[in-house]
């Protein structure tokens, strides 16, 4: 074990010998807002329909440094051996993932390409792309490539996946 290790380990048991469960699970719920409010703070700071004072780069900075605390709560949790937190989660994670992708594929989000598949896209033209059920982006492009490219870089920057597009009207 690696100094690292050993550091973390004292830290914990540390931790376990000062407070009672219900504390850690006190501070794991303080620490697991402060990530949800972190979350949030970078959705404005990428998407800018809300700017904030914040960086994109602090804003993900301070959602890793709240990662981070809810980890250790976790830890400490888990080390207390009064559930079986990580294998149980272990076991949950995959589960949870088939039901998020299956609901997304129920929902109809679908790539833009075949989104756009019923309508010509040839020659410069402007769209309308509804995606994530409540959102639209309007592009201009000269075909399907150049539709798929835009909106491509339009979901790097908001962070949305690329295969969340409802449909795909034509415009102008």
């Amino acid at each position: 074990m690696n100094d690292q290790n050993t550091k973390t380990k004292e830290n914990i048991e540390y931790v376990k010998g000062k407070l009672q469960p219900a504390e850690i699970l006190a501070q794991l719920a303080e620490e697991a807002a402060e990530l949800g409010q972190a979350a949030l703070k970078l959705r404005r700071a990428i998407l800018g329909t809300n700017p904030t004072s914040v960086s994109e780069e602090e804003a993900k900075y301070q959602l890793l440094v709240e990662y981070g605390d809810v980890r250790n709560c976790l830890k400490v949790w888990s080390d207390l051996g009064l559930e079986e937190t990580d294998t149980m989660a272990d076991e949950l994670v995959a589960e949870k993932f088939t039901r998020w992708a299956g609901r997304l594929k129920a929902a109809g989000r679908k790539p833009i390409t075949e989104a756009a598949a019923d309508i010509a896209i040839n020659g410069y033209a402007e769209y309308l792309v509804f995606y994530n059920g409540e959102s639209e982006k309007q592009i201009i492009a000269f075909n399907v490539e150049d539709l798929e490219k835009h909106w491509a870089d339009l979901c790097k920057k908001m962070g949305c996946d690329p295969d969340c597009v409802d449909s795909v009207v034509r415009i102008g």
